[in-house]
């Protein structure tokens, strides 16, 4: 009786452990679907979550998705983490919008700059090159930021712990069998 007990209880282990692995990157494929960032850092749980493997707490990011519907769209020009920029501005700058000290890098105004403002042709020409210089700091994403996002260590999730509980039982029926 006791051993039917205990594999029932793996047997639920295992459905539980299945489905709990299997929900949650559901959100992360259409996230990477709607933008193309799947060998980016941006490419983690981390996107929505305070946690990079995902679960518990989610940053400001992942309410506003939340909130929203779950819509990517209604939330690409919100500022979710009030940092001034819009979270398709941080999406396309490879920055987390949810992380107010994560965010596109802004090219400084020098004093000439400022100096040469009644000149519009310079000032033109000023604002193209900030915008260029802009746009080349922050569209390139360094591989470093990609390999440290892969190399953290993570804690083992729900899954893992039920799985474990899991294989004990089995030992644990086995050795009753035994006795």
């Amino acid at each position: 009786m006791k051993s039917k007990i205990v594999m029932g209880v793996f047997l639920l282990t295992i459905l539980l452990a299945s489905f709990t692995v299997s929900a949650r990157p559901n959100y992360m494929a259409a996230f990477m679907q709607q933008y193309d960032v799947s060998d980016t850092r941006l490419a983690t749980c981390a996107m929505c979550h305070v946690h990079p493997n995902g679960g518990g707490a989610r940053d400001s990011y992942g309410i506003s998705y939340s909130e929203n519907e779950k819509d990517f769209l209604a939330i690409e020009e919100l500022d979710s983490d009030g940092d001034g920029f819009t979270n398709i501005e941080e999406i396309s700058s490879l920055t987390f919008p949810g992380d107010p000290d994560d965010h596109p890098e802004v090219a400084e105004v020098t004093e000439s700059e400022t100096a040469n403002a009644d000149n519009s042709s310079n000032n033109t020409e000023n604002e193209i090159e900030a915008t260029v210089n802009t746009e080349d700091t922050v569209q390139t994403g360094s591989e470093s930021d990609v390999e440290s996002t892969a190399t953290e260590v993570q804690s083992p999730g729900f899954g893992i712990m039920l799985t474990v509980f899991g294989i004990t039982a089995v030992f644990y029926a086995k050795r009753q069998k035994n006795e």
